[in-house]
């Protein structure tokens, strides 16, 4: 009763742009994956291995992995930040503070002794990664906090629920 009440101010249609804006920016596929130059097209026979200028347009880029898929790309120069960031939101999930494989291990064996199911250690861990998300965000420790999202965002893509992903995405 009070809600309806009380007046409403509308909200600023600019955030929701920015936040689809920077979503779009953290998880989108850079480069190309068919050894052209990001910038012109220019097609290369074998991809070089560092920072090179291209040879049609003068312009800057290089060859890496994209997180997304692990295909080998070509980048432009002014992309390696985001790139780099990519990265280092889908690190290896056992670096979390306080737990290891044995622990991991441990706590499968007693999920499948409770649920007389079958648990791997992705499953395990990420019933612990919900754990650490509360624990992140209460502590301030935001860039973990971020990372584990992304994690849980990325494994709901992985099982073909992509309103859970996206919902997960929308949290950073």
């Amino acid at each position: 009763m009070y809600l309806r009440s009380t007046k409403k101010n509308r909200t600023d249609p600019s955030v929701y742009s920015k936040s689809v804006e920077r979503l779009e920016k953290s998880f989108s596929k850079l480069g190309n994956a068919d050894q052209q130059c990001p910038h012109c097209r220019r097609t290369y026979t074998t991809a070089p291995a560092e920072v090179k200028k291209c040879l049609g347009c003068s312009k800057a880029f290089f060859k890496t992995k994209r997180p997304q898929d692990g295909l080998t790309v070509m980048v432009r120069e002014e992309n390696r930040k985001i790139i780099s960031m990519q990265w280092e939101n889908i690190k290896k999930p056992d670096i979390i503070d306080g737990v290891n494989l044995e622990e991991l291990e441990k706590t499968r064996l007693q999920l499948e002794m409770k649920t007389k199911k079958p648990h791997t250690l992705f499953d395990v861990h990420y019933l612990l990664v919900g754990k650490y998300i509360d624990k992140s965000l209460s502590l301030g420790k935001f860039r973990l906090y971020s990372s584990l999202v992304y994690y849980k965002a990325e494994f709901y893509r992985f099982k073909r629920e992509f309103a859970k992903a996206k919902s997960f995405r929308l949290q950073r």
